[in-house]
């Protein structure tokens, strides 16, 4: 790993200008998250777009990301602060509630579910 070496060897002025926007929203220990944020981000916005004609798969997928996203932020505590962690978590505990429901009042083609 780059960064923790970099940061040591006081290099990092030039790191932290350059690549603020990656690491500044998150504490020093947590360096790494930036790019699970954004793959995170990514897959929400990707299965919305593929899985439009799946309904039942997109809920699905949603889900487990979502899901899976909110176990590692709550693990880890990215956040610089205790609001922003407990925010990230609330919205996304919000958002598996709203899509679970969804899911429960979706009505697909009665051809897909039986297959």
């Amino acid at each position: 790993w780059v960064y923790p070496n970099r940061l040591a060897t006081g290099k990092s002025h030039i790191i932290n200008t350059r690549y603020r926007f990656l690491f500044q929203r998150f504490e020093v220990s947590c360096y790494f998250f930036a790019p699970i944020y954004l793959v995170r981000n990514a897959s929400i916005a990707l299965t919305h777009a593929i899985l439009a004609n799946h309904p039942h798969l997109e809920v699905l997928l949603l889900a487990a990301v979502v899901t899976m996203s909110l176990i590692v932020t709550c693990w880890l505590r990215p956040w610089r602060g205790k609001l922003p962690n407990v925010l990230d978590t609330g919205f996304m505990l919000v958002y598996v509630l709203v899509i679970v429901t969804a899911a429960l009042l979706s009505e697909g083609e009665r051809d897909q579910i039986n297959k």
